[in-house]
């Protein structure tokens, strides 16, 4: 046995007498801070990152402030948008009239039957 199963346990919110939720019910109330914000789903202050280390879509560079097409969908040199849609195992082919992604088969049944 490690003398680590004789140490007490470590201390942690809410049991934690150096943690304090901050809010309303301990008169803190949230400031207008540039680059502070509370991150929602956990609760916790998180700080922005600089605005000299954002990326931005005008980047000199031409990447798109790093941006990265999707590895499942692909272009024609005619404008055509496909897409592989993992989950159901079917190739999908973007309709410009209904704005939506088609399955391909039925493209291809269509295509036959005017034909």
């Amino acid at each position: 046995m490690t003398s680590a199963a004789f140490l007490p346990p470590v201390q942690a919110p809410p049991h934690d007498p150096r943690a304090m939720t901050l809010g309303s019910e301990n008169q803190w109330r949230m400031a207008t801070l540039d680059g502070l914000y509370v991150h929602t789903p956990s609760g916790n202050l998180c700080l922005d990152a600089s605005a000299a280390t954002r990326r931005t879509l005008t980047e000199k560079n031409g990447s798109f402030g790093g941006l990265v097409a999707p590895t499942n969908l692909g272009l024609t040199s005619g404008g055509d948008v496909f897409l592989i849609d993992r989950r159901k195992g079917r190739l999908l082919r973007f309709d410009r009239c209904e704005c939506r992604f088609e399955p391909l088969r039925a493209h291809f049944a269509e295509v036959s039957n005017s034909t």
